[in-house]
């Protein structure tokens, strides 16, 4: 009886071990480009601040940083992601 219950734990951890991961280089890319954006919002802060409030160069940069912000978000929903997708493959 025992060893009939151990075969069957052996069989079911070494199909878990057999499973590959895929690779997800859709999120690799997709992190990347995340990451040139939260680099882009922190180089746009310090002229916010260095620049006249209500100038047009002030504006630009203000706009730039407010449209590249969901970059955070993404990051983390990213994280996320992979959080879960390694959940479901052990």
């Amino acid at each position: 009886m025992k060893s009939k219950q151990n075969k069957k734990s052996k069989m079911v951890r070494r199909t878990k071990k057999n499973i590959k991961k895929r690779f997800l280089g859709e999120i690799a890319i997709f992190e990347i480009i995340l990451c040139i954006f939260v680099i882009m919002i922190h180089l746009c802060s310090e002229p916010l601040d260095s620049f006249e409030k209500g100038s047009a160069i002030s504006t630009v940069f203000f706009f730039v940083n407010k449209i590249i912000s969901f970059a955070v978000l993404g990051i983390i929903f990213s994280i996320g992601l992979k959080m879960i997708y390694n959940l479901k493959t052990l």
